[in-house]
């Protein structure tokens, strides 16, 4: 998990990684985007992970991964040498009660 760009004590059930297409090597990214990198967003879910994605970056955005897909190494955060692009967190109102 990408700990420093983190609040402390976030439940690692809360963060996504989200990713950008090859596209993007060689095409300007609308938001500044690259595919070496990645973009962390805490969410409740992954549903409103994906809604926070697409607010962000409209379809600009390639996948997501959650802690489980880091733990069975389907995503390694080390692939990505830009590494984290930005962090964004979903809006309090959006987590359960």
């Amino acid at each position: 998990m990408a700990e420093p760009f983190i609040r402390p004590g976030t439940p690692k059930e809360t963060v996504f990684y989200v990713t950008f297409g090859v596209k993007y090597r060689s095409k300007p990214h609308p938001q500044g985007m690259h595919p070496d990198g990645y973009v962390i967003i805490v969410a409740p879910d992954e549903d409103r992970a994906r809604m926070m994605a697409t607010i962000q970056f409209g379809t600009n955005w390639s996948f997501i991964y959650d802690h489980l897909d880091v733990e069975r190494e389907r995503f390694d955060p080390r692939t990505h040498p830009k590494g984290v692009l930005g962090v964004f967190y979903a809006p309090d109102d959006w987590y359960p009660a």
